[in-house]
């Protein structure tokens, strides 16, 4: 038999006829979900699946850092990324009025 990668389990029978219930019992872990009595798939609840995601991308980031901690690195005057970035911060600066403006109309309306 192959390992199973979660304490709890259930067939696709089950699965098929008893999916709500299943789910609801999940709460926080996976389901590993059976065919034959081996692992098939396993069933993840959202908010599970969203931190998984999230710990990857943390890996991936740290991994970066590490890649990149000894250089080489670009020396910058404050002044002159203060001037880079300022049409970016305006372009955001001008979209985040333009989402509120329309949010007040909606309410208005």
């Amino acid at each position: 038999m192959d390992t199973l990668l979660s304490p709890r389990s259930v067939s696709v029978t089950e699965l098929k006829r008893n999916y709500a219930s299943i789910l609801a019992q999940a709460e926080d872990e996976p389901i590993a979900v059976l065919n034959h009595n081996r692992p098939e798939a396993y069933l993840v609840p959202a908010p599970f699946f969203e931190r998984l995601l999230q710990q990857l991308e943390d890996l991936e980031d740290a991994k970066l850092v590490r890649e990149r901690m000894d250089g080489p690195f670009i020396v910058v005057a404050p002044a002159d990324l203060s001037a880079a970035l300022s049409p970016l911060v305006q372009g955001r600066v001008a979209t985040a009025r333009r989402q509120r403006q329309g949010a007040i109309e909606e309410k208005a309306a």
